[in-house]
């Protein structure tokens, strides 16, 4: 296997720091566990005073705010790097092995999986686990320089490469030039977290190593916005996926509620009670839909946004250099915007449809409420009006009666009985009828 001169593996990692309506306690979370990839036991005073720190900062409306530089150990050639990105915090790890090494001296390339492991034990108590990976997630660097020109820099990169991703299969890696070296790419346009975005970069031989490395830190800054915006572009991606899918499984509740509440209007068997209730169920399904729908659209924006600062990056560190090449970087963009983003655009247009749906749906149930409330309204209106005009007739009658009673001062008279039983009868029929009536309509009722 190949050496290489000052082997070196930077990991430049990205977590949410606030996200979308995220609360406050979330936020909390997500600062505390950015924390602990620099200090694992967050009750020690250095770690209370970084959380302090770095809360200070997210008051800040800078786009950019470093907070600065931690030594990884007092024996070890490496260091962190965090920093704030508006919503996002960032740490930079950069690790070339022990202090004792020797700079210029050729090191075995098998050397780099050792580093990356030391990498992960120091941000990652658990590193099988990932739990303390990137929830944006994570690009590597390995830079280093060719030890003469007989090299292949092509199998150098690859055998650099497979240090870092050993079960990687069917390597695709394309070049750029950047200030003199080659700039190797792998994995591209993976945007699965199960797939690291990897770069190997190669000094040709001869070239003086302090001269190589105020190089390579010139350009850290722009490397560190760069692939933000790269792993953001890739874990708004992601979340339209998750998205797509919940709205997908809510599109289908919708529809089943409408051939259910079909069934139950051909066959008139609801009631006001259940009619209420489905509406309610139909008020909260379109309620989470629309947030869904507003959450895939917010990637779509997400995307964007990070495109166009993406190019904006890569055009400055372009600058950097006259002779640089950075056609595989510049192509990220051309492929997120024709694939991520349309994909986004077409699930959107796909899926709002499915909004509609579910607003026709209330408006319906909500019709056919109001319209069963005032039947219901109008019958006891009625009843109470038929029932209200019989009490009436009765004491009409009542009083009609009462006036050919006998006075106990008078001879007595021969009281009519056939016109009080007409007067009873006139006062007891619309009670009558109104009974009639309700039992009716009762009868009719759809059940």
């Amino acid at each position: 296997m190949d050496n290489i001169i000052y082997p070196t593996v930077d990991l430049f990692l990205y977590d949410l720091g606030e996200g979308l309506g995220q609360p406050t306690t979330n936020i909390t979370s997500n600062r505390r566990r950015f924390c602990q990839k620099i200090y694992p036991d967050l009750e020690k005073t250095d770690a209370k005073a970084f959380l302090d720190k770095l809360e200070e900062a997210e008051k800040s409306d800078k786009d950019f705010l470093p907070l600065g530089g931690i030594a990884l150990a007092s024996d070890l050639d490496g260091y962190y790097y965090p920093l704030l990105l508006r919503d996002t915090y960032a740490l930079h790890v950069d690790f070339s092995g022990s202090k004792t090494n020797k700079e210029d001296e050729p090191q075995p390339i098998k050397n780099l999986a050792d580093l990356k492991q030391i990498i992960l034990s120091k941000i990652d108590p658990q590193p099988d686990a990932g739990k303390w990976r990137g929830t944006i997630g994570e690009t590597w660097l390995i830079w280093g320089q060719l030890t003469d020109a007989q090299q292949n820099s092509k199998q150098v990169a690859e055998e650099c490469y497979k240090q870092l991703a050993p079960k990687a299969e069917g390597i695709i890696s394309k070049a750029n030039q950047l200030l003199g070296g080659t700039l190797y790419e792998f994995n591209q346009h993976s945007s699965s977290q199960e797939t690291s975005h990897i770069l190997v970069w190669l000094f040709p031989p001869g070239e003086d190593l302090k001269l190589l490395k105020t190089k390579v830190s010139e350009v850290y800054f722009d490397f560190i916005r760069l692939f933000c915006y790269r792993n953001k572009i890739n874990w708004a991606y992601r979340e339209s996926r998750q998205i797509k899918e919940d709205l997908k499984d809510k599109y289908r509740l919708g529809r089943e509620s409408i051939i259910n509440f079909t069934k139950q209007t051909n066959s008139h068997s609801y009631s006001l009670d259940t009619l209420r209730e489905n509406l309610t169920d139909n008020l909260d399904a379109i309620s989470n839909y629309t947030d869904s729908l507003i959450r895939l659209n917010a990637q779509s924006v997400t995307i964007k946004v990070n495109l166009d600062n993406y190019r904006k990056r890569l055009k400055m560190l372009a600058k950097k250099d006259d002779n640089n090449l950075l056609k595989s970087l510049a192509e990220f963009r051309n492929y997120a915007l024709e694939k991520y983003l349309s994909q986004i655009e077409s699930d959107s247009a796909n899926l709002t449809p499915g909004l509609t749906l579910l607003e026709n749906l209330i408006r319906t149930i909500q019709g056919i409420i109001d319209i069963e409330q005032t039947k219901s309204d109008r019958a006891l209106n009625y009843t109470i009006a038929i029932a209200s005009f019989g009490l009436g007739l009765s004491g009409v009658t009542a009083t009609i009666i009462s006036t050919q009673l006998a006075s106990p001062k008078d001879p007595p008279e021969k009281i009519n009985p056939i016109s009080q039983s007409y007067a009873f009868g006139w006062s007891i029929a619309p009670l009558a009828i109104a009974a009639i009536i309700w039992g009716v309509r009762r009868f009719l009722r759809p059940r």
